[in-house]
């Protein structure tokens, strides 16, 4: 996938060269595995932040963005964007 590829050069960079990224992704999983710290966006307001793994870890953010919940937003309902940084 064209995306995880991306996000390989991207890590790659951040170890071996020290950059910093500011990344906006849809899918959580690949997002919350390569960064630092995430942030979750839900309709433009911030509904979660703080280290990668502990929100990964969050059974809220799990359930929702993750694909852990039962049940499926409904058409029309807000839509989450994920932001991360790999510093």
């Amino acid at each position: 996938m064209i995306v995880e590829e991306i996000f390989e050069i991207v890590q790659r960079l951040n170890q071996d060269e020290g950059v910093s990224f500011l990344l906006a992704e849809q899918n959580a999983h690949l997002v919350l595995r390569c960064a630092h710290h995430g942030v979750v966006l839900e309709n433009g307001r911030v509904v979660a932040s703080g280290p990668a793994a502990e929100l990964a870890a969050r059974d809220d953010v799990s359930d929702f963005y993750l694909g852990g919940a039962s049940t499926v937003p409904s058409p029309g309902s807000a839509t989450a964007s994920h932001s991360a940084v790999i510093d």
